[in-house]
């Protein structure tokens, strides 16, 4: 990808909502005693901000089979999940002690950003590609997705064009940052070995951003890109394969997910957010439950301890409103 445009113009290409820098702190009891009384009608007037991507709960049996070189912690963070739970479930009490070719189970418990009957969703703040067919979450991949100083830029796309071995014509923006760190000035690099762009290219129709493969594996999973989206080799050639020219794309930013499930379990899941863009994450999750088709009884204490912990865990943290309930 190449180096985002200048603030005004990326946040018309966002179509986003920017309210205060960094990740605001929850204010507390005081918070949780406004949110509380403003959503306990769930009137549409409690919500702020932009309209929120429906979710879907889906509970499934999930493993990971672990890479050469992985760590614990690596595959927590590609995956978004705490390496805490998923050293639990697999009862690791040395998180250090995994080996290549391992199995792990992880947790059963996922919120899709379901923003696409048909086509792929990607969600930033979960480093995550979501792939949905009539309403189906068919794949899912890790993604490498920019850096908060080259971010992706969100929005509606297609894919425009599909490459095989690329040629990678390394953007000026690209080939200023190889100069001011003293490494040698690519103007463009063949298909090979050292193509960064990987074997495979889906282009989008925002002109120099695409998805991708990589020769750094490593990479995938982080804030680490010019703006492009990147996935592992084998990940990107089964996606390849799977998409055609004119398939939808949208890229969302949703640190804060809240979905029922069918036996009126509530799951909240909250990452960072290291674009800053959404502000309070209670306001968000204001808009959430605002949207909402039944009221739904919160436990305030479960729902501050995971807007604390930002950790992408999906919590228990309530159920739905019951017939005669006051509140």
């Amino acid at each position: 990808g190449r180096r985002p445009r200048r603030r005004g113009e990326r946040e018309t290409l966002a179509l986003r909502r920017r309210t205060s820098p960094g990740r605001p702190r929850p204010q507390g009891v005081a918070a949780l005693a406004v949110l509380a009384i403003g959503l306990a009608l769930l009137a549409p007037s409690a919500a702020v901000g932009a309209p929120p991507v429906p979710f879907l709960l889906l509970e499934e049996d999930r493993t990971y089979q672990v890479q050469p070189g992985e760590s614990l912690a690596d595959i927590a963070f590609r995956l978004g999940i705490p390496w805490r739970r998923i050293a639990e479930l697999n009862g690791l009490t040395d998180p250090t002690r995994i080996a290549a070719g391992q199995t792990l189970r992880l947790p059963s418990q996922r919120i899709l950003p379901a923003a696409l009957e048909d086509g792929l969703v990607i969600n930033l703040p979960d480093r995550t590609l979501y792939h949905f067919a009539r309403g189906t979450l068919i794949a899912s991949y890790p993604v490498g997705v920019g850096r908060a100083d080259w971010p992706t830029p969100l929005g509606e796309f297609r894919i425009t064009a599909k490459v095989r071995n690329p040629t990678w014509f390394v953007p000026k923006s690209i080939q200023e940052e190889m100069e001011a760190e003293q490494r040698i000035v690519k103007t463009r690099v063949e298909p090979g070995p050292d193509n960064p762009l990987g074997e495979y290219w889906l282009q989008l129709s925002l002109p120099g951003y695409g998805i991708h493969g990589t020769i750094a594996p490593e990479s995938v999973g982080w804030f680490s890109t010019h703006g492009c989206v990147r996935l592992r080799a084998e990940d990107m050639e089964s996606l390849y394969t799977a998409v055609s020219r004119g398939t939808r794309v949208v890229i969302v930013y949703e640190p804060v997910k809240l979905a029922p499930a069918r036996d009126g379990r509530v799951f909240l899941e909250v990452h960072p957010d290291p674009y800053g863009i959404t502000g309070d994450p209670f306001a968000r999750l204001g808009d959430l439950l605002a949207a909402q088709p039944a009221p739904l009884r919160l436990d305030y204490a479960g729902v501050q301890a995971a807007l604390w912990a930002a950790d992408g865990f999906p919590r228990l943290v309530g159920s739905p409103v019951q017939p005669g309930d006051s509140k």
